[in-house]
Parts: structure tokens; C-alpha cells; sequence
């Protein structure tokens, strides 16, 4: 299969994926209870959506004009570098240097102190989290570094010197800042994409060696130039690295077991504890630990939101009702890029999402196999940022949350826009093939058809997975769950103010909603299908909190039976459980719960306040003898 083949693949695939995901995004607006909140972040990702559309569109259009589909990377570069500046420099000058944690100043505490003392006074109203920073630049920093590189081993003319300058600063001011965010995941990432990049221009760069070697002398003197200190390097590779094949399996099983076991760890607690087992009571060990929690306990919700998500911006409080049972929001996301994005778009969304970064992966490396040296430099930068992100994104999700939401289409924009017109030149220009230049108009409608047929046929992939999502087993009935849970959570978050309410309880006690519409359609769901946990789960708690123990008891237990790793269900049945005078059972369900956030008190309140002091007794008395194990 030839490389303008698979671009034309990877470019369909690109484009429908968009698509998906543009749609989710739309439906996470009209899912969302707080309208006003979603606006927002829907206008901040459709203008990230935008961006992947008119990034394309403009330099398709450049192509007809001037044949260099380097010219709109290095543009986008450059003005990474001065955006990377500007966002580094106003991180430097509103950050809290005085409310880091202890182990972030170790390294830099001179620095940190003395950038403390000269903010200005307004920048104590412009506080941006160190992460949200740490993920822009960690996308803009790849890009204008490469674009620098080669802009400054080329002849300018002098009134394009002040911009490359600025632009250099700006990679400085950048680096700086990222240094100084402690984001780990984002160091990491970069880390990974750098890896990851230049491990992938290594290998591709000995695929086509022999090649560039018999064509040395059509290269351009700008290529050779830049080809010098990177043939060293590769030389320098090979010779310490002579077994590329093992290699390449090592990377590969590598890569394959991190993921299961990050698959694993998220899933079974059996992996989590063997995994965590040789950092056990370190720092490292409490920082995996809290995500893995949050991973575990953001499942359930795309469990119950599976095809519309919850709703853009409601993650907060979504979380705080029916996972933490909390009055007020605790997390404010899942800290994953992929679960937050299944979370507020539902798995649509991040069907989309996962098929425009494995197209713009996919395109990247066949601009590394395909393209000049240049355009090969460029396609490294490119991917290095795609990386990172997928990296940064296995662990955060603050970039996805954030204003800076649109620099995570940016390197798949780029890769999707650049690395077609990278590839088709490298095609032997045959007398009479497109590449000539001397095709006539009918071979030019039978190529453009080609094209297009080929890239129906990328499409295809993520409409697939879509498809079979919306008509596979239990199709039906979680979409009739999904229905009821996004109603029932949009009429309740839409009207729940506290502390107007104590408690989402009290709502669902009052003349405020229709409880009971909601009851009758989880009880029609429940009628087709038994195990279906959701409603089990939200029956349940509707019950409890309506005063009806028996039943909830009931409804709770058969969804513990089905799922007994979701944090509600557990803390719901032994409450339950201890209200019917059953506190062995309950002190079994809440063993290793993490209940640190207040919820026995806040509960015993709201059973006190609810249904009197003598029904509450049994679980005040629970509450009591746990303690006092403790």
C-alpha cells in the first residue's frame, strides 16, 4: 500500500472523526444543566475544531498558488513561539509562588522567592493553574523550536530578524515557565514526545537512507544544510544501536504492557496493589493513587451518560451528586484527558477525539517515510506535540478544561494539513502520473475520484465504532437510561442551589421536580432490562432519599451485585445497611471507601434533619463505633 494511499486513508479518517467529535460537541451543549457554562467551553472547542478545519483549508489553497507545504507550518510555528512567550510570561507573573507544595520549591526555591516579589499587584487576579499552563506549552514549545531551527540556518531579510528574535524569547520565557509549573505531566509528556519523535525520525531516516543517498544531489542546498549535524547523529545511532529489529519489538511489547497496565490498574485492585506495591508509602505511590481514584470513580458516570455525556462544564457537580455524595463540587475533573472527554461528550466524543489523534499519528509518520529532510524536521516537531499530548493526557485533563483548549487541536491540525502535500510530491513523477504534471482533465477526474473514494473509505473507521456503540447488545436500553439520567440530572443540578438546599436530597423530597417521572422510567428500563445498573443505582438512591430504606435496600443491593467497585452504590447500601440495624454488613461495604471528604457527618445530618433523631440512631450509633476503631 503505497504512502499517498494511506495519507488519503489517514485524511478521510481525519475528517470524519472531526465531524464526530464537532457533533458531540454540540449535543454536550444541549446536555449541559448550567447553559450559560456550556456556552463557553462550546465556544472554545468548536474554535479548536475550527482551527483543524481552516488550518487545512488554507494551506490547500496556498498549494494552487505556491507549491511549499512547509510555509504554513513555519507560520504557525513561529507564532507558537510568541504565544508560548506571552503565556509563560503572564504564568511568571500571576502564579502564587507562596501556595506551591513544599517538595516544588526543593529545586528552585532562589527563584521562585525573588519572581514572588516582583508581581505586580493585578496579577493576583489573574491566576491560572500551573497545569493548564504546563499543557499549552507543552504543545507550542515542539512546534517553534523546529521552526526556529530551520528558519535560522536560512538567509532573512532584515525586517524579518525582529520577529525570529521575539519568537526565540518567547521559547526561552516558555521553557522557563514550564520548568517552574512542576507539572509532571506535562514534563513527562514532553519527555515521551521527544522520545517518541525522534526514535520514529530515526528509524524512518534508515528506511530511506539508501534512497537519499543515490538522490543526494537533487536535494536542495537548504536540505543538505540541515541533513549535516542529523547524519552524524544517525550515524552515531547505528553503530550503538545495531539490532533495530529487536528494538523496535522492545519498544512495541513496552508500549503494549504500559497500557495494560494502566488499563489494569484502573479496572482490577488485585493490578493495583501488585503494581504500586514497590512504592508503597512514598509520595509517588499517594500521587497514583489519587488517579487512579479519580479514573475509577469517573466511570460510572460515562456508565450512565454513555452516548451524550453529561454535559459540557458539568463535570463539578455531576461528580458531587451522584459519585462523592456531596453538596458542593470536590474534583472538577477526571484527571484524564480521554475519560473527561467521555465524560462531558460521551463515548462519541471521544471516539472522535482518539480518531483524530491516530490519524494525525499515522499521517505524521508517513511524512517522516515520505517527506524531504525538511518537511521530515517538521513532521518530528509535529509529532512531538501529538505525543505529549497523548502522554499529558493519560494523566490530566486540565488543558481540555481550560481557555487553552484550542492548542489541543493544533499539532493534529497541523499534521492533517501539511503532511498530504508533504507526501503526493514524493511520488515518481512518471511522464503522464499527477506528480508530472502532464495528466490530462479526465485522468485529473479519475485521480480527485480516486482520492475521494480512498478517503470514504478512511471514514469509515470511526463511523464503524460509532456505529456499533449505538446498535450493539443493550443498545436500546442504555439509550432509554442515558435519556432518563441526562433528564433527571439536568432538573435537578438546574434547581439545586446551596445552600438554598442543604442537600440534593432535600430537592428530590420537594414539589420542586417530578421524582416520580423519573422513578417511572427507570422502572420501565428496569421491566426490559434487570441488570441494568444505572437505573438500579438511581432508583436506589432516588429511594433513599425519599425515605424509603426497604427499597432502596433493595434496588441498591442488586446493583452491588452487578457492579461492587462504584463508589456510590458502595456508600449508599451501607448506609442503608446501618439505618436497618445491619452495621457488620455496612462497616464491610465501606472498608477502604474513601470517605475523607465528610460524608458520614453530612449524611447523618441530613437522616437527622429528614426523618427525625430515633430513625437516624441506628446509623449515628454505626457511625460512632467506627469511630472510635479509627
Amino acid at each position: 500500500m503505497t504512502a499517498p494511499l494511506l495519507s488519503q486513508l489517514f485524511a478521510g479518517m481525519a475528517t470524519a472523526s472531526t465531524v464526530i467529535f464537532g457533533i458531540s460537541t454540540l449535543v454536550g451543549l444541549w446536555a449541559a444543566y448550567d447553559r450559560t457554562v456550556a456556552l463557553g467551553r462550546f465556544a472554545l472547542l468548536i474554535l479548536g475544531i475550527s482551527l483543524f478545519v481552516l488550518l487545512a483549508w488554507s494551506t490547500w489553497q496556498k498549494q494552487r498558488k505556491q507549491p511549499d507545504p512547509l510555509q504554513s507550518f513555519h507560520a504557525v510555528g513561529v507564532d507558537s513561539g510568541l504565544v508560548a512567550g506571552g503565556i509563560g510570561l503572564l504564568f511568571l507573573l500571576t502564579h502564587n509562588w507562596q501556595n506551591a507544595a513544599p517538595e516544588d520549591f526543593t529545586p528552585l526555591p532562589w527563584l521562585t522567592t525573588w519572581i514572588q516579589t516582583q508581581q505586580p499587584l493585578w496579577g493576583e487576579r489573574l491566576l491560572i493553574h500551573e497545569n493548564l499552563v504546563a499543557g499549552a506549552l507543552m504543545v507550542l514549545l515542539p512546534l517553534a523550536i523546529v521552526t526556529l531551527w530551520q528558519r535560522w540556518q536560512m538567509p532573512a531579510l532584515w525586517y524579518q530578524l525582529p520577529l525570529r528574535y521575539w519568537a526565540l524569547a518567547g521559547v526561552v520565557i516558555g521553557a522557563g515557565a514550564l520548568l517552574l509549573t512542576f507539572s509532571r505531566s506535562a514534563w513527562f509528556g514532553l519527555l515521551g514526545g521527544a522520545l517518541g519523535a525522534g526514535y520514529l525520525y530515526w528509524r524512518t531516516d534508515n528506511t530511506v537512507n539508501e534512497c537519499r543517498e543515490r538522490h543526494r544531489d537533487q536535494l536542495t542546498r537548504h536540505d543538505a544544510l540541515a541533513e549535516r549535524p542529523l547524519l552524524r547523529f544517525r550515524r552515531w545511532l547505528n553503530f550503538f544501536l545495531k539490532d533495530q529489529a529487536a528494538l523496535d519489538w522492545s519498544v512495541t511489547v513496552g508500549l503494549l504492557i504500559s497500557i495494560v497496565l494502566l488499563v489494569g490498574m484502573t479496572l482490577s485492585p488485585t493490578v493495583r496493589a501488585a503494581v504500586l506495591q514497590p512504592v508503597a508509602g512514598t509520595y509517588l505511590e499517594r500521587t497514583i493513587d489519587s488517579r487512579l481514584a479519580a479514573w475509577q470513580e469517573a466511570l460510572p458516570l460515562i456508565q450512565d451518560y454513555p452516548l451524550t455525556g453529561s454535559g459540557l462544564g458539568s463535570t463539578a457537580m455531576v461528580l458531587a451528586t451522584y459519585v462523592y455524595l456531596l453538596h458542593v463540587p470536590y474534583l472538577y475533573h477526571a484527571h484524564s484527558l480521554y475519560l473527561q472527554v467521555a465524560v462531558e461528550q460521551g463515548l462519541p466524543g471521544l471516539i472522535g477525539w482518539v480518531g483524530m489523534s491516530l490519524s494525525a499519528l499515522g499521517l505524521g509518520v508517513l511524512w517522516l517515510h515520505e517527506g524531504t529532510q525538511q518537511g521530515r524536521l517538521c513532521a518530528a516537531g509535529a509529532l512531538a506535540a501529538q505525543i505529549a499530548l497523548l502522554i499529558y493526557g493519560a494523566t490530566d485533563a486540565e488543558l481540555y478544561v481550560g481557555i487553552f483548549v484550542p492548542f489541543l487541536f493544533l499539532p493534529a491540525a497541523l499534521l492533517f494539513a501539511c503532511a498530504p502535500h508533504g507526501i503526493l510530491p514524493t511520488m515518481e513523477e512518471a511522464p503522464g502520473s499527477i506528480a508530472g504534471g502532464t495528466e490530462s482533465a479526465g485522468q485529473q477526474r479519475v485521480a480527485t475520484h480516486g482520492r475521494r473514494r480512498q478517503q470514504s473509505m478512511g471514514a469509515l473507521l470511526p463511523l464503524l465504532v460509532l456505529l456499533v456503540l449505538l446498535m450493539g447488545p443493550g443498545g436500546e436500553s442504555r439509550w432509554l437510561a442515558n435519556q432518563s439520567a441526562i433528564g433527571q440530572t439536568r432538573q435537578e443540578l438546574a434547581r439545586y442551589e446551596w445552600p438554598l438546599w442543604p442537600l440534593q436530597d432535600a430537592l428530590r423530597r420537594s414539589d420542586e421536580i417530578d421524582t416520580e417521572h423519573w422513578v417511572a422510567q427507570y422502572e420501565a428500563i428496569l421491566q426490559r432490562d434487570p441488570t441494568n445498573v444505572t437505573a438500579l443505582r438511581r432508583l436506589g438512591q432516588i429511594a433513599l432519599s425519599q425515605g424509603d430504606y426497604a427499597q432502596a435496600d433493595r434496588l441498591l443491593s442488586a446493583a452491588y451485585r452487578l457492579a461492587p467497585q462504584q463508589r456510590a452504590t458502595r456508600q449508599l447500601l451501607g448506609e442503608v445497611k446501618a439505618l436497618l440495624g445491619n452495621p457488620t454488613e455496612a462497616a464491610a461495604l465501606w472498608q477502604n471507601l474513601d470517605l475523607s471528604q465528610g460524608q458520614p457527618d453530612l449524611r447523618l445530618w441530613w437522616y437527622e434533619h429528614a426523618d427525625g433523631a430515633g430513625a437516624a440512631q441506628p446509623f449515628a450509633d454505626f457511625l460512632k463505633h467506627r469511630q472510635s476503631l479509627h
